[in-house]
């Protein structure tokens, strides 16, 4: 077995080594008596104030002294348990500045004592003294025993990979069963099929019974859509050759990435006119296309040059800004994400006078394009992360009823599914969705992604999280935040389907499984008396061929509600 290195100078949590992080009133940190024959003493943390937004409040850490390579594979390791089932997150994270986080899990504990341990990559080089293992426990109200931490380092490819221990990276809260499965393919069968019915003449013009009908789906009518880089997308490289190829073949729907946001081309992210040859591509492959998005409402999401502007002057700005790229990209999106995360970017709107702000928005859009869909996107909302993110759904709803009330021109509702542990379940994910039905607007996964790293939990989170999604009748679409590890911002949080290298990790096979087999028509029949056939297909279009006594014809049919097709052999 390959030897592995301890990274943490001390594993016992009442050393001076550890750093506790809690303001007077918020929590109470108390050394207590361990039962584990190999700890004698635990440490007890009762949080009395939590902060779900700002779960750091509450935590300890210890420093990590020593350089740690790229790509070394890494376990912390602890033992804990928590009479009220806390929601705890630990991760490796920079000690000091912006606190950048290399690595970062959630779990919900159990009342008993366990060990727990995960194992993970480190994306980048490490230098001494940089890093740190920090522990969260902010989220809610509860109590929490630990002892005994350690980081261990495995090195690069270590053989056997280090296991993870009753880490459970996913909630015990809505795990499907047998039935809930049964439940979604009856949804699927009532709200993404419809009625096909083929009838079928002879020369004479009279119906014609036994003629053998053949139906071959060519494409979804729900749109299956990526985020698009524009280095891979636009450029004559074999990896941009293959990036090109991935996405005519796996999806007919896709969103800019980063070049239709305010600051790309001012700023100079990309070329001028890189947003414009990008869609010039996606229209040569017939992808519908999202746009995103017109605002960001904080400061920093300003183009540099705007920063500095306040009051009428920023007002005539975000104006100028909404008006002139709707009406640039008239004809070219079928939906605009008008404003983006609401809850937490609201440094303009406080300035341009409140909530009032976001219905000038949505009508300086409508006016600049009276028939795009116009979508107000939101994180954190099917993300629960333990229940630790239900004030910002709470948040979020309320500015949505708030403009819903203001008569605000609001069309879709994208939620952006960036999801991470403790991963919500496939019932409480069809709960969700059915509180944000209510707001009987469209609703569009715009952002998929899962820090999975583990290749057949992705895999099987992917399909849970599809199956819950497209059985769901108020959801529209679904869009991935990427899908190559190349061009893919949680590549080394196992947020993308491919690797570098183009391998295909196991969630690949799962999504081709799903849209091309399980919701894919592919059926034969034959004409009754009547010279009819009628077929449950999924929506889309179709290939119909009708072939009798050696003639055979063949049709193109839109099939997005009931549809009849006739064709004379």
């Amino acid at each position: 077995m390959q030897k592995r290195r301890e990274l943490l100078v001390s594993a016992d949590v009442s050393s001076d080594r550890w750093e506790f992080s809690a303001d007077e009133g918020l929590a109470r940190f108390q050394p207590v008596p361990c039962a584990l024959p190999q700890h004698k003493t635990a440490l007890r943390v009762e949080i009395l104030k939590p902060s779900p937004s700002q779960p750091w409040t509450i935590g300890l850490g210890q420093k990590i002294l020593e350089a740690i390579p790229a790509n070394s594979m890494l376990r912390i390791r602890f033992f804990g348990r928590s009479k009220t089932r806390h929601l705890l997150s630990v991760m490796i994270e920079r000690n000091a500045g912006n606190y950048e986080k290399l690595f970062l899990q959630s779990i919900e504990m159990t009342p008993d004592w366990q060990e727990y341990a995960v194992a993970f990559k480190i994306p980048r080089d490490v230098p001494e003294n940089w890093s740190q293992l920090a522990v969260h426990l902010g989220a809610k109200t509860g109590e929490v025993e630990l002892t005994g931490f350690s980081v261990e380092d495995w090195g690069i490819e270590p053989k056997p990979q280090p296991k993870n221990i009753n880490f459970s990276l996913f909630s015990r809260r809505g795990e499907p069963n047998a039935a809930w499965w049964k439940e979604a393919d009856l949804r699927i069968d009532q709200h993404r099929k419809t009625d096909l019915t083929v009838r079928v003449l002879g020369a004479d013009n009279r119906p014609l019974a036994g003629a053998r009908i053949e139906v071959e789906q060519q494409r979804h009518a729900f749109r299956f859509g990526t985020a698009l880089a524009p280095d891979p997308l636009l450029r004559d490289t074999e990896d941009g050759k293959q990036y090109q190829k991935t996405v005519v073949e796996l999806f007919n729907a896709g969103v800019l990435e980063n070049a239709h946001k305010w600051r790309a081309e001012p700023d100079n992210w990309f070329p001028v006119g890189t947003a414009d040859r990008m869609l010039d591509w996606c229209e040569r492959h017939k992808l519908a296309m999202r746009g995103h998005c017109l605002v960001w409402l904080n400061y920093e999401h300003l183009p540099v040059a705007l920063r500095s502007l306040r009051g009428d002057e920023l007002h005539a700005a975000l104006k100028e800004r909404i008006q002139s790229a709707v009406q640039k990209n008239r004809g070219r999106v079928y939906v605009w994400d008008v404003v983006n995360e609401a809850v937490t970017n609201r440094e303009i709107i406080n300035e341009l006078g409140g909530e009032k702000l976001l219905k000038e928005i949505f009508q300086w859009a409508r006016e600049a394009d009276p028939k795009v869909g116009l979508a107000y996107n939101e994180f954190n909302i099917l993300n629960e992360q333990g229940g630790m993110n239900q004030p910002h759904r709470e948040r979020a709803a309320r500015i949505i009823r708030d403009m819903q009330a203001a008569k605000t021109p609001l069309t879709y509702l994208g939620i952006q599914g960036h999801m991470s542990s403790p991963f919500a379940r496939a019932r409480r994910l069809w709960e969700i969705l059915d509180e944000w039905a209510k707001f009987k607007l469209p609703l569009e996964i715009t952002e998929y992604d899962a820090t999975l790293t583990h290749d057949q939990e992705n895999a099987d989170y992917l399909r849970e999280f599809l199956t819950a999604t497209f059985s769901h009748p108020a959801i529209a679409s679904f869009v991935m935040w990427g899908f190559w590890e190349g061009a893919h911002w949680r590549a080394h949080e196992g947020g993308a389907m491919f690797r570098r290298d183009w391998t295909p990790r196991p969630a690949v096979q799962v999504y081709k499984e799903l849209l091309f087999k399980r919701w894919w028509t592919k059926a034969q029949a034959r004409t009754a008396r009547d010279g009819e056939a009628k077929l449950r297909v999924f929506k889309g279009n179709h290939l119909v061929k009708v072939t009798h006594q050696g003639k055979t014809v063949t049709a193109h049919v839109d099939a997005r509600s009931q549809a009849q097709v006739t064709l004379k052999l």
